[in-house]
C-alpha cells in the first residue's frame, strides 16, 4: 500500500560509536517528500544534513550505523531493511546524490563516457554502441553541455561542466528522489546560479522530488519549497519556503535569517553567541538552548518535539508548548 509520497523518513538515528564514546548525529528526524517536491535542508557544519543523506543512500560506514527509524521509498521500499544487493539497484534508479565535489567523484583516468556506461551496465541498461552514444549526448545537452563532452577526461573540464556532468549521471536512470548534497559549494556565483537552474530543469523534466542540502540561506530561498532547519542532529524546525522566511519560529532559523544581508539595512554582523556542543556530549533538554537568546529554565531539562504551530509550519522549542507536564510559568533565563 502506497501513500503517494516519493519519500517518508520517521524517527531516524544514525550514530558513530568511536572511542571516545557515542556521536548521535542523527536523532530522531521525521519528514515526508512528495512526488517533484523540493526540500532544503539547512543548518551549520555537524547538524546532521549530511549524515542524513548518507543513511538514505545506505551508505553510512563504519563505525556508523542506523541504528532506529524508517525510510520509506516510493511508499514500498523500506530502504533500512532491503539488502546490499538490492540497494546498488536501487541507487541511481529510483534515489540519487548529486555529490558535494564533482572532482572527487568522478574517475580521473577515464573519460566521461565509460562512466555514464559503467553506471548504465551497473543497472542492467544495455544499449548498442549507436544508442548509448545517442542516450549520454541527450544527458549531456539536458544539463548543457556538447555532446564531445563525452570523450573528455575529467581534467579537461571546468568546476562547473564537472557538475554538469554528476548532474547528468544522477538523472540518467531517472530517479524518483535525487539528493544535491551542497552542489554549488566550490563554485562561484555566476556558476551556482546555472547549476541550480540546470539541476532545476532536469528535476522537472523527470518528475523528480529533491533534497537540497547546504548553508546558504538564499540559496534555499530562491530554490526549495520547504525548509527544514537542523540543529544537532534534530530537525527543529519545518515547514514552506515563504512561511518560514516571511515568520521564523524557532530561535534558531530567526538568526540564519537576520544573517542575510539586506539591501534595506544597514549591513550588520549577525551570530550567535558561542558554539554548538560537542556531539560527544549532548546538553540535556533542548540542544540548542546553551545559545538561545530565548531559552527559559524548562529548557535546561525538557526536550521539545516537533509540533505544528502556525499555517504548514512544525517546530520543535518550548516557547510554542502548552502540553508540556507540568509547565510552569516561566521568566526568561538571563
Amino acid at each position: 500500500m502506497t501513500n503517494g509520497n516519493a519519500l517518508d523518513v520517521r524517527d531516524l538515528y544514525v550514530q558513530f560509536n568511536t572511542r571516545a564514546g557515542v556521536v548521535r548525529a542523527v536523532d530522531g528526524v521525521s519528514f515526508s517528500l512528495k512526488p517533484g517536491e523540493r526540500l532544503g535542508l539547512v543548518g551549520e557544519s555537524g547538524s546532521g544534513k549530511s549524515t542524513i543523506a548518507m543513511a538514505l543512500l545506505r551508505m553510512i560506514k563504519p563505525p556508523g550505523v542506523i541504528n532506529g527509524g524508517s525510510i520509506l521509498l516510493g511508499g514500498s521500499t523500506e530502504i533500512t531493511k532491503v539488502t546490499d544487493k538490492e540497494m546498488r539497484a536501487i541507487r541511481f534508479a529510483r534515489i540519487a546524490l548529486i555529490p558535494q565535489g564533482a572532482m572527487n567523484s568522478l574517475n580521473p583516468v577515464r573519460r566521461i563516457r565509460d562512466q555514464f556506461l559503467d553506471s548504465m551496465r551497473a543497472h542492467g541498461v544495455k544499449l548498442k554502441s549507436d544508442e548509448a552514444k545517442e542516450r549520454i549526448a541527450t544527458l549531456l545537452t539536458s544539463v548543457g553541455l556538447r555532446p564531445d563532452v563525452a570523450n573528455k577526461f575529467p581534467h579537461e573540464l571546468s568546476g562547473g561542466m564537472k557538475q554538469r556532468v554528476c548532474i547528468a549521471m544522477a538523472v540518467s536512470l531517472k530517479p524518483s528522489v535525487i539528493i544535491a548534497d551542497e552542489p554549488t559549494s566550490a563554485l562561484d556565483v555566476v556558476v551556482q546560479r546555472q547549476i541550480m537552474e540546470t539541476i532545476g530543469n532536469v528535476q522537472e523534466e523527470i518528475g523528480a522530488a529533491v533534497i537540497l542540502i547546504g548553508h546558504d540561506m538564499g540559496l534555499m530561498a530562491q530554490f526549495v519549497d520547504r525548509l527544514g532547519v537542523m540543529y544537532g542532529g534534530k530537525l527543529v524546525e519545518d515547514g514552506e519556503t515563504k512561511e518560514a522566511f516571511r515568520s521564523p519560529q524557532h530561535p534558531y532559523t530567526q538568526v540564519l535569517i537576520d544573517s542575510l544581508p539586506s539591501f534595506d539595512e544597514e549591513p550588520r554582523l549577525v551570530k550567535i553567541p558561542g558554539q554548538m556542543h560537542s556531539p560527544l556530549a549532548p546538553p540535556p533538554g533542548c540542544v540548542f538552548h546553551p545559545r538561545c537568546p530565548k531559552r527559559f529554565a524548562a529548557c535546561d531539562s525538557i526536550v521539545p518535539v516537533l509540533r505544528p504551530v502556525q499555517g504548514h509550519q512544525r517546530v520543535a522549542c518550548l516557547l510554542y508548548a502548552s502540553s508540556y507536564p507540568a509547565q510552569p510559568q516561566l521568566e526568561p533565563v538571563s
